[in-house]
């Protein structure tokens, strides 16, 4: 093994005549090199990412220098799966694997050694939304396979490279509902003293909440401002659906004014202008108090012959209180 050796031989008949076999043959003889190593592929960490709408994939791999085919190829998730994980805890199909195309895993020219794994959309079309684990197999010119990163769930030459995660959905809401409970029933307007309910179920049908590649996570804004941060979210097993309670008092320092209540669903593919934004309703909130103007007076006279005094109060008034109270003689 290692160094080139140079075949001789020597052709000889039953009366003891002799050709060399270099002059025998039309053509020099070849020069062989014996290899008993199988390559090696080298992992540092294990990858996890993320692929969104629009978006593609590419990493990149170091094997031994001999290496002459790379076959990648990807197994479905079946359960918690992420680079984060040993390999051995992830939960795989592994009689659903798929081999990548020769197009997607290419040797990069001029780096001996070095692989590069891209996927672009046709390519992850054809895989279709989850999470991937991808294994790889190098295989020198002598036919001799990488036995390393060996997994006892998976054939003896897997290779676990890492979690590639395919989400072109957004986040689904599937029922909200906004609930006022006023100080005065069936008013429309919240004083402090007052709260509103917000309810909401949601589903995805990729991103899971403790998943760190592809988190999940639903949030309340009313107004410019984010609520509901420590509300009660119901989880699935499997973390990809849920429930969210919220329940927001209004106080002395919440702001006045009619506020839009929006329910905000996020996944790791889904940010900002892509996120689930949905409207439930407005809150409007008065931190005015009613103010009543009048004129004092004072009248002699029998009772059925008192005359009615006008006052002034705050247009947003639907009820006034009012008491007699007898002066001391």
């Amino acid at each position: 093994e290692g160094p080139v050796h140079s075949l001789a031989g020597v052709l000889r008949d039953l009366s003891g005549n002799e050709t060399l076999l270099s002059e025998a043959l039309p053509e020099p003889i070849p020069k062989v090199r014996f290899d008993f190593t199988p390559p090696v592929l080298l992992i540092p960490a294990r990858f996890g990412q993320l692929v969104g709408p629009g978006g593609d994939f590419e990493t990149f791999v170091t094997v031994s220098p001999d290496t002459q085919t790379l076959a990648v190829s990807a197994y479905p998730c079946t359960g918690s799966c992420h680079h984060l994980m040993p390999p051995e805890a992830w939960q795989l199909d592994l009689a659903s694997a798929q081999a990548l195309s020769a197009s997607s895993v290419t040797q990069v020219e001029g780096a001996p050694g070095k692989w590069r794994i891209a996927l672009n959309t046709q390519a992850i079309e054809a895989l279709g939304q989850g999470r991937f684990a991808l294994s790889a197999v190098a295989t020198d010119a002598a036919g001799l396979s990488s036995t390393e990163c060996a997994l006892s769930t998976a054939e003896d030459d897997t290779c676990w490279l890492g979690v590639v995660v395919i989400d072109q959905s957004a986040p689904n809401l599937e029922s909200t509902e906004l609930t006022l409970e006023p100080l005065l029933e069936g008013a429309e307007i919240l004083a402090p003293g007052a709260h509103y309910t917000i309810n909401a179920s949601f589903s995805d049908s990729v991103a899971s909440a403790a998943d760190p590649i592809d988190p999940l996570s639903i949030s309340v804004r009313v107004g410019g401002e984010t609520l509901c941060t420590g509300a009660e979210v119901i989880l699935s097993p499997e973390g990809t659906s849920g429930t969210l309670h919220c329940e927001v008092a209004v106080t002395p320092e919440s702001t006045s004014g009619t506020q839009s209540v929006q329910v905000i669903l996020r996944d790791g593919a889904h940010q900002g202008l892509d996120a689930t934004v949905h409207t439930l309703g407005e809150v409007t909130i008065d931190q005015n108090y009613p103010k009543l103007e009048s004129v004092p007076f004072w009248q002699v006279a029998r009772p059925d012959e008192l005359t009615p005094q006008p006052f002034l109060a705050s247009p947003d008034t639907i009820q006034v209180s009012y008491s007699a109270w007898r002066c001391p003689e």
